[in-house]
């Protein structure tokens, strides 16, 4: 549970940085803070998005501190609590896919929801509302 509270802190923080180092720059796809916190929420999860930033400098530096952090606090003790659960059995891809879901369901969800709050911040915020 600790782990999902920090994540919401740092993504939060990440997209009020993203939201104040990007909105100004040419040719940025974040202009609120709804695009922003979408914008960091996707590559925290290491899924990414389609918007094309970062643009700034400071952008670029968020970004690479948000990829190291997603890598090191959620991918990677995700995929250790999946190897654990399957140690000892014959390991495939799927099977270390299906374990991380299930080794800890509350953590999935909340990383869902929070998702998909950002995504619809991101819609109510957009000047055409889709």
């Amino acid at each position: 549970m600790t782990i999902i509270v920090a994540t919401v802190g740092v993504d939060l923080l990440c997209a009020i940085a993203a939201f104040l180092l990007e909105r100004h720059s040419q040719q940025t796809e974040i202009k609120t803070f709804g695009s922003a916190a979408f914008w960091t929420t996707t590559q925290m999860l290491t899924v990414s998005s389609q918007i094309k930033n970062p643009i700034s400098v400071g952008g670029w530096i968020l970004d690479i501190f948000m990829e190291i952090y997603a890598i090191s606090v959620i991918a990677t003790p995700a995929h250790s609590r999946a190897s654990s659960k399957s140690a000892g059995k014959r390991s495939t891809p799927s099977a270390e896919w299906q374990a991380v879901p299930s080794s800890r369901p509350d953590e999935t969800v909340v990383l869902l929801v929070l998702h998909g709050a950002a995504a619809a911040l991101a819609v109510a915020e957009s000047p055409t509302g889709q």
